[in-house]
């Protein structure tokens, strides 16, 4: 499939997708405060040589939400299935994107060529930093129903970073998070199947199981707790290598998209020479 946007009934619900390209399958999530929008370099650049696919979460973007559905990693088993995506599939999310890759190659191991996770979460594992006040001003906007302000906050926390000016980023790529901010919280859409209690089980099991190649690559001013959820990976997974994006936030390919395609880039130019960066673990 080429060139191709549409619509696919799942659960109950449609989802939104497009794909471009032929080759390898590179499937893209966007995080939980964005939608498709966000891979907009990432889908143009790598259609050149790969069959790229990305779509709207449910409840997102063009997406429909329904609330008696499955949870996301459903809908995206079922994706896989009625797009007819022939693994091995080159796996990409970002945040709860990233969360919702990992839990798929989880269970779906034999189908995944690499795993590139930007900025992921790690529902269910503590680890010990402090949360930015920020993220309590977030929550309070939210049980007030102040949408303006909810977007404006976690805009800040998320693309500006809490460290810096946000007059240091792109107005162009702000006022689009913004934008999908807004979109997503007006329709108060739910994470079911996404950092459940069993998550933590679920990450020891991924560490066990993975024998491919993932990139994990951090913003230099993220949150403390994503840098350590990054680090965790680090050190747990053997085939994972890490790469920060300087004067970048939680949305690295968002903040800074030409270093970051460039890190992607030469990640999957060492996957297709085979080269690997396995490490001897304790």
């Amino acid at each position: 499939m080429s060139n191709l946007r549409g619509t696919v009934d799942i659960n109950q619900s449609s989802l939104y997708f497009e794909i471009d390209g032929s080759g390898t399958p590179f499937l893209m999530i966007h995080a939980g405060i964005t939608d498709s929008q966000q891979w907009h370099h990432e889908f143009s650049h790598f259609s050149r040589d790969y069959q790229v696919i990305r779509y709207d979460m449910r409840g997102y973007g063009k997406s429909k939400w329904t609330e008696d559905a499955p949870g996301h990693l459903e809908d995206l088993t079922a994706l896989v299935k009625n797009l007819d995506i022939q693994p091995p599939i080159i796996l990409m999310g970002c945040s709860m994107g990233g969360m919702l890759a990992l839990e798929y190659a989880i269970k779906n191991p034999q189908k995944i060529k690499a795993l590139i996770l930007l900025g992921p979460g790690l529902c269910g594992l503590e680890l010990d930093v402090e949360e930015p006040e920020e993220l309590s001003a977030a929550k309070k906007a939210f049980r007030e129903g102040d949408l303006n302000l909810l977007a404006e906050i976690e805009t800040q926390i998320w693309f500006d970073s809490t460290d810096q000016d946000p007059g240091h980023v792109d107005c162009s790529m702000r006022a689009l998070l913004y934008e999908m901010q807004h979109s997503l919280r007006s329709q108060k859409v739910g994470r079911k199947g996404i950092g459940q209690p069993e998550e933590k089980q679920a990450i020891q099991e991924f560490i066990s199981q993975v024998d491919f190649p993932v990139l994990v690559v951090i913003g230099s001013y993220d949150l403390s707790y994503m840098h350590a959820a990054a680090d965790y990976l680090i050190d747990h997974v053997r085939s994972a290598r890490k790469e920060i994006i300087e004067d970048a936030a939680h949305l690295p390919n968002l903040d800074q998209p030409q270093l970051c395609l460039e890190v992607v880039d030469s990640f999957l130019e060492d996957l297709t020479r085979g080269k690997r960066y396995d490490k001897i673990l304790p």
